[in-house]
């Protein structure tokens, strides 16, 4: 998906995961782009050039369009884009950067939502 939209200062433009399924071993399924306490996977659409700083500088953004991110998704704004889910949020408000195949599931009993489980590589 190509946009028209250009994100200003520090605010990058993601695009929420499709469900996607995963079955734990007791037969729970749990679709991949679950908000867990209010997180959620996404893929960068765009980027803006960065914050400006006091200096007059701009503080990069360490982002690039494509890659997949886990993102607080109650601190950005819900957008419709081309129709798709989108949501336009501050850079800080970016938790990680996930590499292809990296994160998986874990359940835990008691918790509503299971947390996420991010392997190491």
């Amino acid at each position: 998906m190509s946009t028209q939209l250009k994100p200003r200062g520090g605010l990058v433009l993601l695009k929420q995961h499709t469900a996607s399924e995963k079955k734990t071993s007791g037969g729970i399924v749990l679709p991949l782009n679950v908000v867990q306490n209010g997180f959620a996977y996404a893929t960068v659409l765009a980027v803006g050039p960065g914050a400006v700083l006091e200096s007059g500088q701009r503080s990069p953004i360490d982002l690039e369009v494509g890659d997949t991110v886990i993102f607080q998704s109650l601190k950005a704004i819900p957008m419709s884009v081309s129709g798709d889910k989108t949501f336009l949020t501050d850079q800080g408000f970016i938790m990680a950067v996930v590499p292809e195949g990296s994160v998986e599931y874990e359940a835990m009993p008691g918790l509503p939502r299971p947390p996420l489980k991010i392997a190491r590589a």
